[in-house]
């Protein structure tokens, strides 16, 4: 299974490397957002990210994961534009499958909200979060 994680450097916190560590545990392949500039490292994917390497992530995504570690995301233009590919990409395709995983329980801003009802909300531990993902379905209620 092919997953792509959208975060603001979200993989170099510690619920992104338990989260990722966790998902390869069960089989995923996963491929992740570019580096931010701000975080000073010099990604080649950035050129083209928007115009070519999102579009191709996303087709090759199985399951697509918004890894929002914290309120600091809710203002990333770029997640937001990741996210919406990844929905636009759902509503025409059926495929990716749409995952939140959210470690601050903090409502996202409105502009998320078509995202947020067509997506489930993983477990907030790691561990159970990859579980559900390799299981393919999110546990009832």
């Amino acid at each position: 299974m092919r997953a792509f994680i959208s975060t603001y450097d979200g993989l170099e916190s510690p619920e992104g490397r338990a989260l990722t560590r966790n998902l390869t545990e069960v089989g995923c392949e996963i491929e992740f957002s570019p580096s931010s500039p701000h975080s000073g490292s010099d990604d080649p994917r950035w050129p083209s990210w928007h115009s070519e390497g999102l579009p191709a992530a996303i087709g090759r995504a199985d399951i697509f994961i918004a890894l929002i570690p914290d309120s600091s995301v809710y203002s990333s233009t770029w997640m937001a534009s990741e996210f919406d590919e990844a929905f636009r990409r759902f509503q025409d395709h059926g495929s990716p499958k749409l995952y939140i995983y959210q470690s601050d329980p903090a409502v996202l801003p409105a502009g998320f909200a078509s995202y947020v009802s067509a997506s489930e909300r993983l477990p907030s531990d790691p561990t159970a979060a990859a579980q559900v993902v390799g299981a393919g379905s999110a546990p009832p209620g």
